[in-house]
């Protein structure tokens, strides 16, 4: 998400001048920090796995630079790190033209969380609330004991 505000010229917060990064320069800083986090430790594991998510978003914010993108995802699909080359093959083959419609809907930008939007707790056993007339017996293991007992 970050990403766009690179790309589009926008400020972050108020009052906060915008930068603009070149993409070109964008892709070549993805490309070092997946460099840098060559190594086994899960650290860096994970740090590259969020950055094939970041660069397969980017993709999708830079459509002329998707070619590159697809270099840089390319050698991690042979990854020996499952979840860097799960994640590296998941966002190859969103690269495919018969999905390349779907590509920009899966990796658009996550909405925001609402404030004060919390869910209502969730109802116990035993609740009021949830033992009406004519509501459904409480449920009953049914499953038989390794021991005989019932």
């Amino acid at each position: 998400e970050y990403g766009d505000l690179l790309v589009n010229n926008r400020a972050y917060l108020a009052g906060e001048s915008p930068l603009l990064v070149p993409p070109a320069e964008l892709l070549a800083l993805m490309e070092a920090l997946l460099r840098e986090t060559c190594g086994a430790d899960l650290a860096k594991v994970q740090s590259r796995a969020l950055l094939l998510t970041a660069l397969a978003k980017l993709s999708v914010r830079l459509p002329a630079q998707s070619q590159a993108v697809l270099a840089l995802l390319t050698p991690y699909s042979k990854s020996i790190h499952l979840e860097v080359q799960q994640r590296a093959c998941e966002y190859l083959s969103l690269f495919q033209t018969d999905k390349d419609h779907i590509r920009g809907a899966l990796l658009e930008q996550m909405p925001a969380l609402q404030r004060g939007g919390e869910m209502p707790p969730m109802p116990q056993p035993g609740d009021e609330a949830t033992q009406q007339v004519g509501s459904a017996p409480p449920e009953v293991d049914l499953t038989p004991s390794p021991f005989g007992d019932s």
